[in-house]
């Protein structure tokens, strides 16, 4: 399929290299063209995503959407002002429910050898160090976030002063053609973002001229004190045709010159997205603020309705009979006071606002929002629904609840799980251009380093899958409850229950009563890491070091580790029995007692006859 820009004079230029060579002069042209004219195609759904942002914050988005967020936009939008903002809610929730998990990306190798299962478990302590450097799990909270409320969240990956990086992005700043995505897998996509004309000539000094002469993206307000000096940049990436085409292209420009341009040879953008629910058709998804925008305009009018009538209606009024020698100034909030009157006596009365059924719908309207997205009361409102007082039935109700999040949860899953694919492709690039790239990991009471060059793998000899970080749930009372069913079933010690805990105020105690445990795993990790051997301590918990230093043993046997590593491990066990004190020789019950009366066995066989 020809893929065209529509640039300057009702020209058609397509992307092959031809026209790449003949027409590199005037790509910043082609390139502004096409993303302005795609941003203008969908003006209606860019301006649905501000209607998205104003629901949901209750304001208006300033500085946000190309400035779309005009006076009469603004006043249009000012009739959403909620009082119960049940689409807020509904994101936070779900946000806090799901868009907390931190799914783990595992290396795993089928029919390895021991150098090659070690490699694999490199690699995933290497992702782990890298989403921690690059704040994956809180920035992904942002893009599940988006999600929710605009249908699609986006996170870029990008290489900057040799190190790898990563930045959430608003989707409004996506260009992608709806027609050409009709399918969800576009072959081109662009990234317009605003940068400070200083960076921008910073990081590409040798257009400084050029860029001097840049219109400004958002140009002086009359009357206004402040100025800016934004410019709008468009990062545009084209997809190879095919694995050996050479048409793949990376192009960054401002209006009026190209800053970069080069090859494109991955068959994927740098740009990783998520999405609410999918469409039946097309690249951009399904949002729980366009889903709930219906219930949400409902209660708005209806609160305020309410709001009115009882400003209006509900308000406590006292009716005198004409005639009446009654006096108004003598009516007050005198606590016992005596009031005298010729006639018929005052009457009050507080009408009702609305009718009951009012209130009902607006209740039923909040209840049916939940119900739609598929959140419960109790995780929405942080109340027990009645009837739920067992710990049982409390999980139960969140296992049924987590049934409706299925896909949800696996969306997200795919999510973290591109996302390892882009950071494991990208930093072997960077490797080959000559940069370096180690991660921190982090345990229980060390640290380490794991560098790319012993951790990096092909592609071909391992698969990824993701899984969750942690089975545990998160609230006290819950990790409490589940540790003890594992304790009681047998799964682990007591110690470790303690450990798997991890509250703070036990923290000093646990890590005292764990720190023979630690000190042996750091024994055994350097004997099969590193093949450094390590003597054990005397005052170590030597019955403990022996049974975990055995199946360490018996794991990488079955691994093929080294033969050298297998035997330093036996010499650690050796030197665990030669502390060991001697156990004394078990006496044997059925044996033969001595009878200190008996007579020696010499004069026994004296005295038998001959």
């Amino acid at each position: 399929m020809a893929v065209v820009y529509y640039g300057a004079g009702g020209e058609q230029p397509s992307w092959s290299s031809r026209w790449w060579t003949e027409k590199a002069s005037e790509l910043h042209k082609h390139v502004f063209g096409y993303a302005e004219a795609i941003r203008k195609d969908q003006s209606a759904r860019r301006l649905q995503l501000l209607q998205f942002a104003r629901l949901y914050q209750n304001q208006d988005p300033f500085g946000f959407f190309d400035g779309l967020a005009s006076t009469a936009l603004s006043q249009n939008l000012s009739n959403y002002l909620a009082t119960y903002n049940i689409i807020k809610s509904a994101v936070d929730t779900a946000t806090s429910k799901i868009g907390k998990s931190r799914p783990r990306p595992m290396i795993l190798t089928e029919g390895g050898n021991w150098k090659q299962r070690r490699q694999a478990d490199k690699l995933t302590q290497f992702l782990d160090g890298s989403f921690d450097y690059l704040q994956l799990y809180r920035k992904g909270a942002q893009v599940f976030r988006d999600g929710g409320i605009f249908g699609t969240g986006a996170l870029k990956f990008y290489i900057h002063n040799d190190e790898l990086c990563v930045e959430r992005i608003l989707v409004d700043e996506l260009v992608v053609d709806d027609t050409e995505a009709v399918y969800g897998k576009p072959r081109q996509m662009g990234h317009t973002m605003y940068v400070s004309r200083d960076v921008l000539k910073a990081a590409y000094p040798d257009k400084a001229k050029d860029l001097a002469d840049t219109p400004k993206a958002f140009p002086d307000q009359p009357g206004t004190s402040h100025s800016n000096d934004m410019v709008k940049v468009i990062e545009m990436w084209h997809l190879p045709s095919g694995p050996e085409a050479d048409d793949g292209r990376h192009v960054i420009a401002v209006s009026n010159v190209t800053l970069y341009e080069g090859e494109w040879t991955k068959q994927y953008f740098p740009i990783v997205t998520w999405r609410w629910s999918e469409r039946v058709a097309g690249y951009w998804g399904l949002g729980i603020a366009e889903e709930l925008l219906g219930t949400q305009m409902e209660l708005n009018k209806l609160l305020r309705n309410v709001e009115l009538a009882q400003r209006l209606i509900a308000v406590p009024r006292i009716f005198i009979q004409a005639g009446s020698a009654i006096s108004q100034a003598s009516m007050n909030n005198t606590i016992g006071g005596v009031y005298k009157y010729t006639g018929t006596p005052p009457m009050f009365q507080t009408p009702q606002a609305m009718s009951g059924e009012i209130y009902e719908h607006i209740r039923w309207l909040i209840q049916s929002g939940y119900e739609k997205i598929g959140i419960s009361q109790m995780s929405a409102t942080s109340q027990k629904p009645a009837g739920l007082e067992s710990a049982v039935a409390m999980r139960e109700y969140n296992d049924i609840e987590s049934e409706r999040f299925m896909v949800v949860g696996q969306r997200w899953e795919e999510f973290y799980l591109d996302c390892a694919k882009i950071v494991i492709d990208m930093t072997r690039d960077l490797v080959k251009s000559g940069g370096k790239a180690r991660a921190k990991v982090v345990s229980d009471n060390f640290m380490k380093t794991i560098d790319w060059k012993d951790a990096d793998m092909s592609d071909e000899k391992y698969v990824m899958r993701m899984f969750p970080a942690n089975l545990l749930p998160t609230q006290p009372s819950g990790r409490m409850a589940k540790v003890q069913e594992l304790i009681q079933a047998g799964m682990i010690p007591p110690d470790w229950g303690m450990k798997l805990l991890d509250f703070p105020d036990l923290k000093q105690y646990t890590s005292a009563v764990m720190s023979s445990k630690d000190l042996t795993e750091k024994m055994i990790y350097s004997i099969l890491e590193n093949g450094s051997y390590i003597p054990p301590e005397p005052q170590m918990n030597l019955d403990e070091a022996l049974s975990m230093s055995q199946q360490a043993y018996i794991q990488a046997k079955l691994d093929d580790a080294p033969e050298e590593r297998l035997e330093l491990l036996q010499r650690f066990q050796e030197a665990i029995k030669a502390m060991q004190p001697a156990q004394p020789l078990p006496i044997n019950p059925m044996a033969p007692q001595a009878n200190p009366e008996a007579a020696p066995t010499s004069d026994l066989i004296s005295n038998v006859p001959q």
